[in-house]
């Protein structure tokens, strides 16, 4: 099973998110604790330098700390402040800390945040505290805050982040989706404009250039060599197509003679005398060697466009309506029914549409059944008109829908090698079709119906008056 464009670029844009989100989680994790150490002691300087006039009321303090507060994700450390005032009338548990925290501070000047404050670490019970006090007076007024609990903030907010993108986790796949589908979109655009271009391509148009505009440059070298292959078979077509022509040409001639040589002996020798009967199968065969080369020619001069052909008006149901007159009084094995609309007329090329025709008859004939039947059916559209041509046949091979049309193609040989034929006629028949605008499929159903039909566009019908 082969990957998909879309699932292989969505699954790369995952890993890269996954990969951006692990980095970014172990880089924050890392840098995160010195910058919110930095941030949480200038917080600390800034509120005891702004705060002075509240710091003998805890609450007080802490309300106007928060006010201060510029970032509101540090203002929530506010909390954890311990206040520890000269006089102290807090708790005995605080107490004994400030008095424990006071009488391990040095003299020695601390990182100094502000004109007038200063923050140092003080270690107490193996706890590190953050201590925060006026330079003028290291032993008076302090705001403490343990370490521990910046930490715990610190991994609180961890948490809910990680709560956060557990809920978006749907919405940021389905972004990813969308992601995907627009830059794989991007990436194909060029890639499907090559193909359409592809798409038109065939032995008739080869000698056009492909006109193809790369929406990036990355793509004009692939479009180059495209073009290169083009011109490659363009000049492979046209040598296949000078050497049918040119082969056919050159044999009609000698054919020709061969089969006036041998009409002339036939006509010398005694008739039904053996001689005369070889004489007959050596004119059949050459006459046989001349169709052959005259289809030939036709096909060729169709592959480079230049078929021969002289447009006129003629009534399709008259010419349809005498092909099946002549095949009731020729064709009495067979029961050959037709439903024909009159006056139905097509400007057309008569000699090339009655050999069409008489492919199409002679070709069911062929592929009957004992005792058959065939039907033809002429009828207008809303488009145009359409001719029907039915009959059953024996055992048809699965690929005759689609390969009937194939030069020399002629079915499974050990049911056909009895039939006379040379696998020519309906792929001639198509190439007419096209020469007059118009389109010849066929159907096989699976009751062994074969059905050939021919549609003609609107535009190059019109009734006879």
């Amino acid at each position: 099973m082969r990957n998909s464009l879309r699932w292989k670029i969505f699954g790369n844009i995952v890993l890269a998110v996954l990969i951006i989100y692990l980095v970014n989680r172990v880089i924050a994790q890392v840098l995160t604790p010195a910058v919110v150490t930095s941030s949480v002691k200038a917080q600390i300087a800034r509120s005891m330098e702004y705060c002075q006039r509240s710091i003998s009321s805890r609450d007080s303090f802490l309300g106007c700390a928060i006010q201060n507060t510029d970032d509101v994700i540090f203002g929530g450390l506010t909390k954890y402040y311990n206040l520890c005032p000269a006089e102290s009338s807090v708790s005995f548990e605080k107490l004994a800390i400030c008095d424990q925290i006071r009488g391990g501070v040095s003299n020695e000047a601390g990182e100094i945040n502000s004109a007038s404050v200063e923050v140092v670490n003080q270690t107490v019970n193996e706890q590190e505290w953050f201590v925060a006090k006026f330079k003028s007076n290291p032993k008076g007024i302090m705001i403490l805050i343990r370490k521990d609990d910046i930490d715990n903030y610190l991994y609180s907010l961890w948490g809910l982040r990680a709560k956060v993108i557990t809920f978006t986790a749907p919405f940021i796949i389905f972004c990813l989706l969308i992601l995907t589908w627009y830059c794989s979109s991007l990436i194909l655009a060029p890639i499907r404009q090559i193909e359409e271009a592809l798409k038109k391509l065939s032995s008739k148009n080869l000698d056009q250039p492909m006109d193809i505009v790369p929406v990036y440059k990355e793509f004009d070298s692939f479009i180059t060599v495209f073009e290169l292959l083009r011109i490659r078979l363009n000049e492979s077509f046209i040598q296949a197509r000078r050497f049918a022509g040119d082969a056919s040409h050159e044999l009609k001639t000698p054919l020709t003679i061969l089969r006036g040589n041998a009409e002339r002996v036939i006509a010398r020798l005694p008739t039904g005398s053996e001689e005369q009967i070889r004489m007959r199968s050596v004119a059949d065969e050459v006459e046989r060697l001349i169709e052959i080369t005259e289809k030939l020619l036709l096909l060729s001069s169709a592959d480079a466009n230049i078929i021969q052909h002289d447009m006129k008006e003629i009534s399709i149901s008259d010419v349809i309506g005498q092909l099946v007159l002549d095949s009731q009084i020729f064709q009495s094995k067979l029961n050959v029914t037709s439903e024909l609309q009159p006056k139905i007329c097509w400007s057309c090329d008569q000699n090339l549409i009655n050999q069409l025709f008489y492919n199409l008859y002679t070709n069911a004939v062929k592929y009957n059944i004992e005792d058959g039947w065939i039907k033809m059916k002429l009828m207008k559209t809303d488009l145009g008109f359409e001719f029907v041509m039915s009959n059953p046949t024996t055992n048809p091979p699965d690929d005759l829908a689609n390969k009937a049309f194939d030069r020399f193609y002629r079915g499974d040989s050990s049911r056909t090698r009895d039939i006379d034929g040379l696998g020519l006629g309906l792929s001639l028949d198509q190439e007419i079709a096209r020469v007059h605008g118009s389109e010849l499929r066929m159907e096989v159903s699976a009751e062994n119906i074969v059905t050939l039909r021919l549609s003609y566009p609107a535009n190059i019908i019109f009734a006879m008056n």
